[in-house]
């Protein structure tokens, strides 16, 4: 989805998914641990906290990958069956097609109220295979005590119309289905978008709880962007870290 549209909610994070997930597990760890000086800073940050950060994480998660798959999986089969139905909306235009020659022997005009001339074009799409039965039909009525006069059955007619049917409301379900994936992306984004204010929360305080411990503020450090690799400094403090920490 594009990000020029209002009506879209857009990532906080520059990180991929995975990334930020890992990031979410291994910082919910170092929480568990030191969740004692976190809660004294901001009793908000305590075991609910926690919960909601490895609900987030992985059941949000696991989630919208099987919501992912269900649609894509769904899709696929919709698909499958349209070229089904192309394949025997070919097979039914042969049949017809030997009857408008056997009943109009050389007049292409009337072949063409067939679709003789659109068929080529028809035969792999099936929009343009739904409106091609649905002409096609519309000739077999037409026409339809001539063919019969010629053996046809009137049963063929009814398998064409039939046909142009199942394959527009296959069109509807895939459109629909189409449409349903970039709800579900939003959907995520959101999720993701409330999992990575909680862990930049977490380190915002841990700048502060452990500013004189390099070592167990860095393991809540969370980074707006890809990560850069430092250039030597002589120390590193919060204030002078040039990184692209929050």
């Amino acid at each position: 989805m594009k990000k020029g549209s209002n009506t879209n909610i857009l990532r906080n994070y520059k990180m991929s998914d995975a990334e930020l997930w890992r990031k979410s597990m291994n910082i919910t760890v170092s929480l568990k641990i030191h969740l004692a000086e976190f809660r004294k800073f901001d009793p908000s940050i305590n075991e609910t906290f926690i919960a909601e950060l490895e609900e987030l994480t992985m059941k949000k998660g696991a989630e919208e990958l099987t919501l992912f798959t269900n649609v894509d999986a769904s899709r696929k089969i919709e698909t499958q069956n349209l070229n089904a139905m192309l394949v025997e909306g070919r097979s039914l235009y042969q049949g017809v097609k030997y009857y408008f020659k056997k009943t109009f022997p050389g007049q292409k005009g009337i072949w063409n109220e067939f679709g003789a001339n659109d068929y080529l074009k028809c035969r792999s799409s099936q929009p343009l295979m739904e409106r091609f039965l649905k002409q096609m039909a519309v000739a077999m009525q037409k026409y339809l005590p001539q063919l019969k006069a010629k053996g046809m059955q009137e049963s063929l007619l009814n398998e064409v119309s039939a046909l142009a049917s199942k394959i527009g409301e296959g069109n509807d379900k895939q459109e629909l289905k189409k449409k349903e994936r970039p709800a579900i992306t939003q959907f995520h984004i959101e999720n993701n978008n409330k999992l990575y204010d909680k862990l930049i929360q977490l380190s915002e305080v841990a700048r502060y709880i452990f500013y004189n411990d390099k070592q167990t503020r860095d393991r809540f450090k969370v980074y707006k962007g890809i990560r850069r690799k430092k250039r030597k400094k002589k120390t590193e403090t919060p204030e002078n870290n040039t990184d692209s920490q929050v």
